[in-house]
């Protein structure tokens, strides 16, 4: 597709950044950049704009960037786009991708930069043991690489909707911890957690109100997960609010570390950055990985979940004596 020059979108405005040598028109990057701070993956947003129609007037597309309360001057902004990368006033799904594409082509530098610290920190926590096996043949030592979601726990990322801009900032300056940990989080937050920084999620549970809560909250049950960041919005109504109240019942049943905001969550993930370095100890120290393993998902019930535990022993065995 023919890139058109327009002579508003040459000029480097001071609300519209350019990117790699000013190749991307200005409001195309302010458009992006303002997705990304909602956590809004484009293909959601071209999902919501073309579903009901085969192409986009600036009127169209206008009204479904505040239906989705992007923070971003739409009246200014969208005329630009559909003017640049449209044809007759309006744009099709194929040139307004064309678009995405391109400008995520010329501004890669945030999942550069992500990809170089979750290496290091993968690296500094990865173990190697000796390349001598312990029946005494040569092999390489890659092939006893021990890789620290191999005896990490999952770590629980969910962020309301309004959280969203602020979670998305703690986990760029908490990479070099997130990474150490195998992931579970919600749909949308797992896309934007691999697209914006290449993270690798292990599991995608449904959205909240459709019960994604629910699901983390039957891992935490089995002692999959180490650990959760749920950042909530105190002050808007949630449909699911019941099930937000059982996810946090259920870490404070199995004593899981939880936080619900940024100051929180730096705490916790300095303490699970203090497990994982103990499990690297153990397993340099000759520990076998399953025994490490093992000894995270057996971890001590607190005293009050013992005592529940032991009245209703109590209980089980009275009915089965025949008593009351």
């Amino acid at each position: 597709m023919a890139h058109r020059e327009h002579a508003h979108l040459e000029h480097a405005d001071a609300a519209y950044p350019v990117v790699a040598g000013g190749r991307t028109p200005p409001p195309l990057v302010a458009f992006i950049r303002a997705l990304d701070a909602q956590w809004i993956s484009k293909c959601t947003f071209l999902d919501e704009l073309f579903s009901d129609e085969a192409d986009a007037s600036v009127a169209v597309m206008t009204q479904v960037v505040r239906d989705v309360h992007l923070r971003c001057d739409a009246d200014r902004v969208v005329p630009a786009i559909v003017d640049a990368f449209g044809s007759n006033g309006a744009l099709t799904r194929v040139e307004l991708e064309a678009a995405f594409e391109a400008a995520t082509r010329e501004a890669p530098e945030t999942v550069d930069s992500a990809t170089d610290t979750i290496s290091r920190a993968i690296e500094e926590f990865t173990i190697a043991a000796s390349p001598r096996g312990v029946d005494g043949f040569d092999r390489r030592v890659d092939e006893f690489a021990v890789h620290p979601h191999e005896y990490n726990g999952l770590l629980a990322i969910v962020a309301h909707n309004n959280t969203k801009p602020a979670m998305k900032q703690f986990i760029e300056e908490t990479l070099d911890i997130v990474s150490l940990f195998p992931l579970v989080t919600t749909r949308s937050t797992g896309t934007v957690l691999e697209r914006v920084f290449g993270l690798q999620v292990k599991h995608k549970t449904t959205s909240g109100p459709l019960g994604g809560d629910q699901e983390i909250g039957s891992m935490i049950t089995r002692g999959e997960v180490d650990g959760v960041l749920f950042f909530r919005d105190p002050l808007s109504a949630h449909p699911h609010d019941d099930d937000i109240k059982a996810l946090m019942r259920v870490c404070d049943v199995h004593c899981i570390p939880t936080a619900t905001n940024p100051a929180t969550g730096r705490a916790v993930l300095e303490y699970l950055k203090s497990l994982a370095a103990s499990r690297s100890r153990d397993i340099r120290q000759g520990e076998k990985t399953e025994k490490v393993v093992e000894r995270r998902r057996s971890k001590t019930d607190s005293a009050i979940v013992q005592k529940y535990k032991n009245d209703q022993a109590i209980v089980v065995d009275k009915v089965a004596a025949g008593g009351k």
